[in-house]
């Protein structure tokens, strides 16, 4: 496995904690080792309007 196939491979694990086991996104990227915006950021055309609107409130975790 490559680089872009493991990245692509954390990607997909991150989106499915999150959207899937609704597992807190501070919490994911701890575990996964990921800056939170990074999270954010791959999680971005799946947050809904509502927490796009406002600030997303992060618990430190770490």
């Amino acid at each position: 496995m490559n680089k872009s196939e493991q990245r692509s491979q954390k990607r997909k694990e991150v989106v499915e904690a999150v959207a899937v086991r609704n597992e807190p996104i501070s919490v994911v990227a701890c575990i996964f080792n990921i800056p939170i915006r990074i999270v954010l950021g791959w999680l971005g055309p799946i947050l809904n309007e509502e927490n796009r609107r406002g600030r997303l409130t992060l618990s430190r975790h770490c």
